[in-house]
């Protein structure tokens, strides 16, 4: 499947490149292994693109419905 898109940010000293897939999610756990530290929240693109810190990972949320129709994000 090829990427929805990509975006890179700073951190640590360093460049990250990251590049954003789609998936189908057809189960999810109470609990994983990061539940301390990051809360799963079920929203439109929108709205997730509020949500996260990264401008263009902001952006990508933003240009979704273009890109693989309506879909919900978490």
């Amino acid at each position: 499947t090829p990427a929805i898109g990509s975006y890179e940010f700073s951190k640590w000293g360093g460049l990250c490149n990251v590049e954003v897939f789609g998936m189908t999610v057809t189960h999810t756990f109470d609990n994983w292994p990061e539940d301390f530290m990051r809360q799963r929240v079920w929203t439109d693109h929108k709205q997730a693109a509020h949500l996260v810190k990264h401008a263009g990972l902001s952006r990508l949320f933003l240009k979704l419905p273009e890109r693989v129709g309506n879909c919900l994000i978490t």
